[in-house]
């Protein structure tokens, strides 16, 4: 019919990147979120990535206050010291917000977070997730740009994305093979605000609107950041091309749809992480029965420098890796699910 093939022809467009000239729309940067220590080797091996793709957008890194010392000081040297900002900054913007009366049901709304504060002491998974999803959320509320893309921390760069930088927000990818219908919040484009963040983190802790939970993994008991915002942006986002966030479970689970795309990142859901797995390991080391798949050699070849030493893991078993999930955001779809 001709609606199916209009349908399709829109489809076969997503499989190839968008066009660019290799420079970065003014007002526009690129942010990543580091949460906790174990991702630093992701942190830097998406900033290498990315300068060996050229791109014009600045990068920047917010890191949550537990990131110190040695790790702290090699991401600030690589990053810049004045593209490195921790969550307090974007949390005390906030909060100004709401003392101005800016807000929507602006005291409900710093409850939440002192709930959301106080429900990240209350045990170490519920509190890693949740954390990790206000974290995210807070992106919202970065200052001095008109526009951000973000980029999750394990992703790694094959190809120059400031086109991106010129898509209207709210924009992301798809989340294939499970969804064409809801995103991935592993790469979006969208519109810094602080009445947007105080929204999306009043979502995260149950204030206004229920938030549907059928993209959770079965018998979550929280909200992932990729929830609330499918939820919040529901009917009002634009589809970019797939291979601006091509997870590894598109390679295994649609490898002839993989083969015909223009892949500008691989992203690097579930654990293990690649650079949890040294490369004499990899080989050993089985998903579900099925062996690694050849993008950790990838990201290999890409960041050799920062994957972690096999004294490093040695104390964990192949199962232990295979199976770690680590509080991530997670998509699920008709019985299958992908982390974001």
């Amino acid at each position: 019919s001709p609606e199916r093939m209009r349908i399709e022809s829109y489809e076969r467009r997503l499989e190839r990147l968008l066009p660019g000239n290799g420079s970065c729309a003014e007002g526009t940067a690129f942010i990543t979120v580091l949460s906790n220590e174990t991702y630093v080797p992701g942190a830097l091996c998406l900033h290498q990535s990315l300068m060996r793709v050229q791109t014009s957008c600045p990068l920047f890194l917010v890191a949550d206050v537990s990131i110190g010392g040695v790790s702290w000081r090699r991401l600030q040297q690589r990053y810049g010291a004045s593209r490195t900002l921790r969550f307090d900054t974007l949390e005390a913007s906030l909060e100004a917000y709401d003392r101005a009366g800016r807000g929507r049901a602006d005291h409900k709304l710093m409850q939440g977070r002192r709930l959301a504060e106080h429900t990240l002491m209350q045990g170490v998974t519920t509190a890693s997730w949740a954390r990790g999803t206000q974290q995210k959320l807070m992106m919202w509320a970065f200052p001095g740009f008109r526009k951000a893309v973000f980029l999750d921390i394990d992703l790694l760069v094959l190809a120059n994305l400031d086109a991106l930088s010129r898509q209207p927000p709210f924009s992301a990818v798809a989340g294939l093979p499970f969804s064409k219908k809801v995103f991935n919040s592993g790469v979006m484009v969208f519109e810094p605000s602080l009445r947007t963040a105080s929204e999306l983190i009043a979502l995260s802790k149950g204030n206004g609107a229920r938030v549907k939970t059928y993209l959770e993994a079965r018998g979550s008991s929280h909200l992932s950041d990729q929830s609330i915002l499918n939820h919040y942006y529901r009917g009002n986002w634009t589809r970019l091309p797939w291979g601006y966030n091509a997870h590894r479970r598109l390679f295994s689970l649609e490898a002839k749809l993989a083969s015909r795309l223009e892949i500008a990142a691989i992203h690097f859901i579930n654990r293990p992480k690649p650079w949890e797995v040294p490369r004499a390991h990899a080989a050993a080391i089985a998903v579900k029965g099925r062996r690694i798949d050849p993008l950790v050699s990838k990201w290999h070849t890409a960041c050799p420098e920062f994957a972690l030493p096999v004294e490093r893991v040695s104390a964990r078993t192949p199962h232990h890796l295979a199976h770690r999930r680590g509080g991530e955001s997670t998509l699920v779809h008709r019985g299958s699910r992908t982390s974001g």
